[in-house]
């Protein structure tokens, strides 16, 4: 999971326009939308109860508070009638994610990012796979009756949610004993680390190699984080089945 650099904030709104997930649900899906309004009058829309519209977490346009209206666990109404990918009903599979943003509107600096850090910490939360994230015009139907998230084309939002998922990885296990180095090249100082100031792989250690180039491998020091702590020569280390 990404390091948090935004706050929850789940007492500020507080939304009743939700409903219970039916049983043995999981989240397995992200809808993006826009309010088409302006903070923080477009939140407090969501928390209405006559408007019969939610949503799980509200962007705004600055700052690093994300505003939490409806639990995760809960089916908040954000999708309306939706079908896409096969799958129908996603207010009951998903989380809605309204970002403050009107159309005709440039979103703020930081905005985007900060909505790309939450979806990056649901993603690890929930396991939700990169063709489960959409925005709100792809599964609303009929096709055409919704236009968010607006001023942000499919092209652009595709790549956007493509660069939320590191590349693939491919599992190495040390054979070994070995440093870690800051570069290929053979007289390269050692990467800094917890073994006396420097970076060192056991026999046996289970790591994610990135890079395969002149016979280096770029590393992770561990199975579970990504490359990047260094090189290590290909010799000390083969590639799992």
């Amino acid at each position: 999971m990404s390091a948090m650099l935004y706050t929850i904030d789940s007492h500020t709104y507080v939304s009743p326009n939700y409903s219970t997930r039916p049983s043995g649900t999981a989240v397995s899906a992200i809808v993006l939308h826009t309010t088409e309004g302006s903070f923080d009058s477009d939140a407090e829309w969501l928390c209405n109860p006559t408007t019969g519209v939610s949503c799980h977490y509200v962007i705004p346009p600055s700052g690093s508070t994300i505003y939490s209206l409806v639990p995760d666990s809960k089916r908040a109404w954000h999708a309306g009638d939706s079908t896409y990918n096969g799958r129908s009903n996603w207010n009951t599979f998903s989380i809605g994610i309204e970002i403050s943003h009107k159309k005709g509107q440039p979103y703020p600096n930081g905005q985007r990012n900060l909505t790309a850090e939450l979806c990056i910490d649901l993603i690890a939360r929930y396991h939700i796979g990169q063709e489960w994230i959409a925005a709100h015009r792809w599964v609303a139907t009929p096709s055409g009756r919704k236009s968010d998230p607006t001023d942000w084309n499919d092209t652009d939002l595709k790549s956007w949610i493509s660069a939320l998922y590191p590349p693939p990885f491919i599992r190495y296990e040390v054979t070994s004993p070995c440093a870690v180095f800051t570069s290929r090249a053979p007289d390269a100082p050692l990467s800094g680390g917890p073994n006396e100031g420097q970076t060192w792989l056991d026999a046996g250690d289970l790591i994610n190699v990135g890079d395969v180039q002149d016979g280096w491998l770029w590393v992770s020091d561990n199975e579970t984080n990504p490359p990047g702590i260094g090189f290590i020569p290909s010799s000390y280390a083969r590639v799992l089945p």
